[in-house]
Order: C-alpha cells, then structure tokens, then sequence
C-alpha cells in the first residue's frame, strides 16, 4: 500500500508515479486526509502512460490530498 501526495498538473490531475505500470494493472484507491467530500476518478492516461487521478467534477484538486493506492499486477 503507497500514499500519494496530491500534485496538480494544470488539468488538475495527481499523476501517479508508480514504476513498471501499466494498463492490466488493478488499483484500489481510497481518499486519505484531509478528507474532501467528492468524488474522484482513477485513469489510465494512454498518451503519458501514466495512471492519473482527478476530482470527478474536474475542480481544482486541494494540494496536500492524500491517496492511498493499492496495486496489483496481474
């Protein structure tokens, strides 16, 4: 289990830095602190590689949000 620290990009996405992803793998994300009360969506970004997260109403995401990730290879 990693917890990742929020960290914008300006589509307002955290850009999880996970080595060896791709996009078979299964991740399990809950909110960590401090807790906002909106929904997110987890996302395989095909054109960076890269797994994103970003708030489901699109807003700007809190710096300082936490995620905890979980992830399974397949």
């Amino acid at each position: 289990l990693d917890k990742y620290l929020a960290d914008p990009n300006p589509k307002n996405a955290t850009i999880l830095n996970i080595p060896g992803a791709g996009i078979n793998d299964i991740l399990i994300v809950t909110k960590g602190l401090p807790y906002i009360n909106k929904n997110y969506l987890v996302f395989w970004d095909s054109t960076l590689q890269v797994w994103k997260i970003a708030l489901e109403d699109y807003s700007n995401m809190p710096i300082g949000i936490t995620f905890n990730v979980m992830i399974i290879k397949p």
